[in-house]
């Protein structure tokens, strides 16, 4: 098995959300982020809650990208 074929059965976001749903609710949270920057009160916590929600699930994607590029394809590359 290729390292890409590898990476597409290892990939729980693609096989269980789909591939562009990942990226709605980030896309669709930075509208508010400008509240980070703002002197009103609801917009700050907003604003937080945005830069919390954009982390929470990126951050997590990331790191699964990154593993499957440097573990998965380092150990099929030996064998």
């Amino acid at each position: 098995m290729g390292a890409g074929e590898a990476r597409k059965q290892t990939d729980w976001y693609r096989s269980v959300i789909g591939r562009n749903e990942l990226l709605s609710l980030p896309l669709f949270s930075a509208v508010l982020l400008a509240g980070l920057f703002s002197d009103m009160g609801p917009a700050i916590p907003a604003g937080c809650l945005s830069a919390l929600t954009i982390t929470v699930v990126l951050v997590p994607s990331l790191i699964s990208a990154l593993v499957s590029r440097f573990w998965y394809d380092r150990a099929l590359g030996e064998s």
